[in-house]
């Protein structure tokens, strides 16, 4: 068993909120587990547990990482080295919906819940975990796609200050990200659409950057 020590680590170690992102999406090994992890959390929000078919996570980083390599090669300047945290998150979300690499979902449920739920009775199922068993594809893809965009969204955004009692504070960026949480009506709207409209990564990426050009938000500093 893992001690708590050794678990932080291991997730900081497979943290899509890293600097060194952009360098290691390149390991197939670094991201499938990078992105089961962060999926697991969001999975968790819910009262839910999910498992993977590897198979489909590897296509999501093979196409991922095809798409950023041709975008670059067909749309950017000459020199570019990679995208925007935008286009990466767009691009990331759709594949991630696309594939569907998760193939399964199970409710987080007390013995007394799951007897029940074995007999029949769904009443034990909360409305958050029978939308998670429904759209739990498009909920994590979703909220991946955006808190890359939130991580990146300006060069600024490494270190975020606040000033307490006259003194600068620094906060974590973990931390920062915590504290944002999406409209539900926005989640819902965006997760629906995902699963039963056509969507392409340029979609996307405009539905991503319009979310940070709300107040205290700026996206002004991006690619093409």
């Amino acid at each position: 068993m893992l001690s708590m020590a050794s678990s932080s680590v291991m997730e900081q170690e497979y943290s899509i909120f890293s600097k060194d992102f952009i360098e290691r999406i390149e390991d197939q090994d670094w991201f499938v587990e990078s992105i089961k992890r962060r999926s697991r959390r969001t999975a968790a929000k819910y009262s839910c547990s999910i498992t993977f078919s590897n198979r489909r996570m590897r296509q999501v980083h093979k196409y991922f990482i095809e798409e950023i390599r041709r975008n670059i090669a067909e749309n950017m300047p000459k020199g570019t080295i990679t995208l925007d945290q935008y286009k990466m998150a767009a691009y990331l979300c759709f594949w991630l919906r696309r594939i569907v690499p998760i193939e399964r979902v199970q409710f987080t449920l007390a013995n007394v819940e799951r007897a029940a739920l074995h007999r029949g009775d769904f009443s034990a199922i909360s409305k958050q975990q029978d939308f998670f068993a429904h759209y739990g594809n498009e909920i994590a893809a979703f909220e991946t796609g955006f808190l890359i965009a939130l991580y990146g969204f300006d060069a600024e955004i490494k270190r975020a200050i606040s000033r307490q009692d006259g003194q600068v504070v620094e906060m974590s960026l973990r931390e920062l990200i915590a504290s944002v949480t999406l409209p539900a009506a926005l989640v819902q709207e965006a997760v629906v659409t995902l699963k039963h409209k056509s969507n392409s990564p340029h979609s996307i990426y405009i539905t991503l950057l319009s979310l940070f050009n709300g107040p205290g938000l700026r996206a002004d500093r991006r690619n093409g």
